[in-house]
């Protein structure tokens, strides 16, 4: 028979060993290297989300001559979609060095289909803006030929209508709040700009802010919706180098340390950029 006393030594000598097994090296260690591991996960998917909307640069890009440290850099979304449907320059949305000609090797001046879509709003001031942005977002939708789903429930279970994205700042996210706010009254409900569990929508399709994008629009010209047809745009990664491990040694000075480099051999391909378009001030 155990009794009381007993039975609280063992369950102190329990805890104790289970204690101790918690805090020794090994397991110490391999909590130590979960950490990094997880600060490594989310180091290389926030440098993949990053790609997607950096600066055109024709060098690294687009060129396929081109020499240096970054060659082979992926195609951004920016490059894909400028404001003007053209490749992309210093003035229709930005570059880094020289400007472009061709996209994917094909110059857009030459094959007009092979232009993005684009229309314009009066920004002159707030009045104007918020008067003529919807007319635009109209033209849009008219534009790509998009099918509204019949609910938001419909948007997130149909593939190819959740792979339809109309992607934004802050500023031009919050612009969509308050012109819902405004005209989805009981006198004059609008049935194109909607609002519902949060999500602001535009004939269903939910608008979705980025803040990446919150440091690229700025300016005169920082209301901008790109609507992304996904159909049409994704990643493409190489079958043997997705992700890539490899391991050097540390510094002479630190000749315990070991650094594990991780990296891919991807591209963001798009097949139609007619598919794609862009809402923007004038």
């Amino acid at each position: 028979m155990t009794t009381p006393t007993q039975q609280t030594n063992a369950n102190r000598l329990s805890r104790t060993a289970a204690s101790r097994d918690e805090g020794d090296e090994a397991t110490t260690f391999k909590q130590y290297a979960d950490s990094k591991d997880a600060n490594m996960q989310t180091s290389f998917w926030e440098k993949v989300e990053a790609a997607l909307f950096a600066t055109p640069e024709v060098v690294t890009m687009e060129s396929t001559t081109a020499l240096g440290a970054n060659i082979g850099l992926p195609m951004s979304i920016r490059g894909y979609i400028t404001d003007d449907g053209a490749a992309p320059t210093s003035t229709n949305g930005g570059v880094t060095g020289a400007n472009w000609t061709t996209v994917l090797g094909v110059n857009p001046t030459d094959f007009p289909n092979w232009k993005n879509q684009f229309e314009t709003f009066d920004n002159t001031s707030a009045a104007t803006r918020e008067a003529t942005v919807l007319d635009a977002m109209d033209a849009m939708w008219l534009d790509l030929d998009w099918t509204a789903p019949d609910t938001l429930q419909k948007y997130f279970e149909d593939p190819n209508l959740a792979r339809m994205k109309i992607i934004c700042n802050k500023v031009s996210y919050q612009l969509m709040v308050k012109l819902c706010r405004q005209n989805n009254t009981m006198q004059s409900p609008k049935a194109n700009l909607g609002e519902y569990m949060g999500n602001v929508t535009y004939n269903g399709v939910p608008f979705k802010r980025y803040s990446a994008l919150d440091s690229i629009d700025t300016s005169t010209n920082q209301y901008k919706w790109r609507w992304l047809n996904l159909n049409f745009m994704k990643y493409i990664f190489h079958s043997k180098r997705m992700r890539k491990l490899e391991k050097f040694s540390g510094a002479p000075t630190k000749p315990l340390s070991t650094i594990m480099l991780e990296t891919t051999s991807m591209n963001l391909w798009c097949n139609n950029r007619r598919a794609q378009g862009i809402v923007r001030a004038a």
